[in-house]
């Protein structure tokens, strides 16, 4: 039987979720970072997994902070870059973008975005997606290991049904309407010192792709079963009215 403490924690999720799935104009955008935080702690009291709301709290910030990034030259700079030819990046320059004056950058499979405009994310003083900021922790958006250890693991090792989740993050960035794709992070295990993809991001892209197509036949082939028992059973109420006839 569950403590009184814990299906108190429980109600407070509950609660505090269904805040979050309220439209934008039914909630003030400014306690959307606080509601997430708190999120973290009960999630992490009761045991619970939190990659689900990692996915929902990233999603959210297009709501709490719409606004366009800065109109710095070094923001005109990389925005034209990356219209043209990948602007190569390295992992110093990347470290040094994890504050708001200096932009703030990360890295998911080599690709490096600017999420400046997810501030109450990846902000250095309480963002929860801090510890992504100024480097490429892709293993950590599957795993949750939001620490140095977790962003070294293997993602090459991996199976890949573990690392569709890496693969839909970095679709996340790449179609997300005010992050900016600013060029590829060379010298990395992703891409080489001239920007080419290495072995191991092919190894990585291909096992991801694979587990995406099984995961997309698996979808359709369970909504083709439930589509196929409605008939059955819409075929057996019809014959049953007949024999009642």
């Amino acid at each position: 039987m569950k403590s009184k403490s814990s299906q108190e924690r429980k109600g407070q999720i509950d609660r505090l979720k269904g805040l979050l799935s309220r439209d934008e104009e039914d909630i003030n955008v400014d306690l959307i970072p606080w509601i997430q935080d708190r999120l973290y702690i009960l999630y992490g009291l009761e045991g619970m997994d939190v990659s689900e709301l990692q996915k929902s709290a990233a999603e959210d910030d297009v709501r709490s902070d719409n606004q366009v990034a800065s109109d710095t030259p070094e923001s005109k700079a990389t925005t034209n870059q990356s219209e043209s030819e990948p602007r190569l990046i390295t992992a110093e320059e990347l470290a040094e973008h994890i504050t708001e004056e200096k932009q703030i950058w990360l890295s998911i499979l080599g690709k490096v975005y600017d999420v400046t405009t997810g501030m109450a994310y990846y902000g250095p003083k309480s963002g929860s997606y801090r510890f992504y900021a100024g480097k490429d922790a892709s293993p950590c958006f599957s795993s949750g290991k939001n620490n140095a250890e977790g962003a070294a693991e293997a993602l090459e090792e991996w199976e890949g049904k573990k690392l569709l989740a890496v693969l839909e993050w970095s679709e996340f960035y790449e179609k997300h309407e005010t992050y900016k794709y600013l060029g590829l992070l060379v010298g990395s295990k992703y891409y080489d010192e001239g920007g080419n993809e290495t072995e191991v991001r092919k190894i990585i892209m291909g096992k991801a792709e694979e587990a995406k197509v099984v995961a997309e036949r698996a979808k359709e082939e369970k909504k083709k079963a439930r589509l196929e028992k409605k008939k059955k059973l819409q075929e057996e109420r019809e014959k049953k009215k007949k024999n009642q006839a």
